[in-house]
């Protein structure tokens, strides 16, 4: 491994500690306060294989992204299932950074804001993770 590259894997690995290290030890508790809350008729659900759901609602332009604990807890997986909360009252709780925390659809909770917590504290501890694992590889590189 050249000394350019060495240096390039060095400085990434303590970029990705740094945002792990941020993402576990940043106060949680105002990032998941519910800073404004959308209630409507549920118009469309998307929900890719892939990616997070897409929910929007009859009287709001926004198109809310939904965390992955909200496909866990509806089994929305596919077409046949978003269309079943097609016309649905919903209501959406958003934190300051735009994030929905909460969600209530038909009076049934399928979000909390503890599951959303718990799915960004496992994006922090996978990026420490990756960031700890560049730094191995770094120092194994370097002695060899």
């Amino acid at each position: 491994m050249t000394k350019s590259a060495q240096v390039i894997v060095l400085l990434f690995s303590f970029l990705c500690m740094f945002s792990g290290i941020n993402g576990l030890t940043n106060n949680t508790n105002t990032a998941y306060t519910v800073e404004r809350v959308a209630e409507g008729t549920v118009l469309v659900l998307e929900c890719p294989r892939k990616s997070s759901a897409r929910l929007k609602l009859t009287n709001s332009e926004d198109v809310f992204s939904l965390p992955k604990s909200f496909k866990d807890s509806t089994g929305c997986r596919n077409e046949k299932v978003a269309q079943s909360f097609i016309g649905r009252l919903a209501k959406l709780y958003i934190s300051r950074n735009g994030k929905v925390v909460g969600a209530n659809i038909s009076g049934k909770s399928y979000l909390t804001s503890s599951e959303a917590r718990s799915d960004s504290r496992t994006s922090s501890v996978a990026i420490l993770f990756m960031g700890v694992a560049m730094f191995a590889l770094w120092m194994f590189k370097r002695r060899t």
